[in-house]
């Protein structure tokens, strides 16, 4: 379990399915534990991922009557027994605006 002064920002915590792209594992279902503008955890029951590896955390977003996906880049930072600890890539001005909304304002 992440301490809480490993990341700078404020985290939200959640328990929603979210899915890791991952160029060796392909698409892999995961629960969203928390997640903040710098990073997430997500749990994969189970030491599926390798520290340093590279992945996508993708996000299932209500958008009004739709809904969309957003795929965040990221690398590896830790890994436990119930999962990984995420580090995002630096996100480009769009990206960061969601994050931000998905922190601050609403996550489904």
């Amino acid at each position: 379990m992440m301490s809480d002064d490993r990341r700078l920002g404020p985290r939200r915590w959640a328990h929603v399915t979210a899915i890791i792209s991952h160029n060796r594992l392909g698409m892999s279902r995961c629960m969203l534990r928390d997640i903040s503008l710098e990073g997430a955890f997500v749990e994969t029951g189970g030491h599926i991922l390798d520290q340093d590896e590279r992945v996508e955390l993708v996000l299932k977003l209500r958008a009004g009557h739709r809904n969309k996906h957003c795929r965040v880049p990221a690398k590896v930072a830790r890994v436990s027994d119930e999962g990984a600890a995420l580090i995002f890539d630096d996100p480009d001005e769009q990206l960061y605006s969601t994050l931000f909304d998905i922190v601050h304002i609403h996550l489904r």
